[in-house]
């Protein structure tokens, strides 16, 4: 019986996380995090690169992963349908053509490095 629950919990530690979904099947569970860009010019391309970083950072907290978190979890936090979903509607809610397509540069690479 040991074995199983500890079995359990190592499976559920390196799992891709969750976040989003309660734990009843349904999607009620959110988390947000706000992300300022008033400082930010989007119509340069080095703000709309820092405003990027700051959308996929907020998405690795909301789904989970703080800066503090293993290196391993960071990255399951990244592969997870949380992050890409959180990062891909943050981009098209603020709806900047630079970030956008910084944005699809960037998810095209990612992809490709799978």
């Amino acid at each position: 019986m040991k074995f199983a629950a500890s079995l359990v919990v190592t499976a559920l530690l390196v799992s891709p996380p969750t976040a989003g979904f309660a734990a009843n099947g349904s999607d009620d569970a959110k988390a947000e995090v706000k992300v300022s860009f008033h400082d930010l010019n989007l119509h340069d391309a080095g703000d709309a690169k820092r405003l990027l970083d700051r959308i996929h950072s907020a998405a690795l907290d909301a789904c989970g992963a703080s800066p503090e978190s293993v290196p391993e979890y960071r990255a399951l936090t990244i592969k997870s349908q949380c992050y890409a979903v959180g990062v891909e509607r943050a981009v098209r809610q603020i709806n900047a053509p630079l970030l956008s397509a910084l944005y699809d540069q960037d998810r095209s690479t990612r992809l490709a490095a799978r």
